[in-house]
């Protein structure tokens, strides 16, 4: 099965609650050690808009494999 994106969920700190951000479905641009349970696989045909991407760089990317 092909994603079109995944998304990653970063911890909360003191100063923010935690949250999802989107980031290419490849293992390349996973953190080292992340847990399985912080990681979802999307297919939907409409990618996010850019402030949902981890980086801005990883937005035009995914764009480009699709």
């Amino acid at each position: 099965m092909k994603y079109i994106f995944w998304s990653i969920y970063i911890a909360s700190t003191p100063y923010e609650v935690g949250h999802w951000l989107c980031i290419p479905p490849y293992k390349k641009y996973l953190p080292e050690d992340y847990p399985e349970k912080a990681i979802r696989k999307h297919e939907e045909e409409l990618l996010p808009p850019p402030s949902y991407w981890l980086k801005p760089e990883y937005e035009n990317i995914a764009y480009q494999l699709k």
